[in-house]
């Protein structure tokens, strides 16, 4: 019991030597910060100026004078809906947003692959908006009217 309870008492004297720095100026010591408060405070970070600004420009480009996150109830036919399709630019790349499309996730799903397959690029659905990757407005037109959608 006595040889354990010194090896403690060594090692907790180990572990406050590392942690305060002497002042050999007759400064009271100061403690060094653990990783574990280091890491705490960032959380509490502030979004910095540009990346909000850049976050609230997409919303505006996704979003504009249509909602897309309402899904109406019921059966929605293709013709009902008023649907926009617009080219916008992301940096040097093109994007092909289609907004206004108020059916079902399932069935926005569905568009968004089988657009995707027939463009032969990629393509996301954010808040209910179509991207599609690249500068596919013409082709994207043509194939909605075939599948009905006359409000384009």
């Amino acid at each position: 019991d006595g040889l354990l309870a010194d090896r403690k008492i060594s090692q907790e004297k180990r572990i406050v030597a590392t942690v305060t720095v002497k002042s050999n100026l007759g400064v009271p010591s100061k403690t060094k910060m653990s990783s574990k408060t280091k890491n705490s405070n960032s959380a509490g970070k502030k979004v910095p100026a540009w990346k909000a600004k850049k976050t609230e420009n997409l919303a505006k480009q996704r979003n504009g004078d249509v909602d897309s996150t309402r899904i109406l109830a019921g059966l929605v036919l293709p013709e009902d809906q008023d649907v926009q399709i617009k080219v916008a630019k992301r940096g040097n790349k093109n994007v092909t947003l289609v907004r206004g499309l108020t059916s079902a996730m399932e069935d926005r799903k569905k568009l968004l692959k089988e657009l995707k397959s027939k463009l032969g690029g990629g393509g996301t659905m954010i808040e209910g908006v179509l991207e599609l990757q690249g500068a596919h407005g013409d082709k994207t037109l043509e194939m909605l009217k075939k599948k009905g959608f006359s409000k384009v």
